[in-house]
């Protein structure tokens, strides 16, 4: 197994703080700059993790199960607002870089993997 050693520098403009992490992942962490978009209508662990990022950063109070129909699209879509970004309910990787802060600011989902995001 691949093993690396990344720092990791981003704003989070939700809780205004700048995130500082330094840490070893293994090879998987890297998956994430891979990991497809994620569409309405979708279902699996990728859907959990919007559902749990958008209730823990938005306080959403969307049903965690793993379906993104239309209450997970609608809390994304405010979410993607409250950031500047296109509203449109996918998450891609501009959305998915906020999710990924997010989810290092209020405590690892271990959602990484899952959620899309630039390199």
């Amino acid at each position: 197994m691949t093993t690396f050693k990344r720092t990791i520098v981003r704003l989070a403009p939700v809780v205004g703080a700048l995130i500082v992490s330094s840490g070893v992942a293994a090879g998987a962490a890297s998956a994430s700059v891979n990991a497809p978009n994620i569409n309405p209508g979708q279902s699996g662990r990728a859907v959990i993790c919007v559902q749990e990022a958008v209730n823990r950063g938005d306080g959403a109070g969307v049903s965690v199960d793993g379906v993104d129909g239309p209450q997970t699209t609608k809390a994304v879509k405010t979410y993607q607002s409250r950031r500047g970004l296109t509203a449109d309910g996918i998450v891609g990787r501009a959305t998915g870089n906020y999710i990924w802060a997010d989810d290092w600011a209020l405590g690892d989902l271990g959602c990484y993997a899952y959620i899309p995001t630039p390199t």
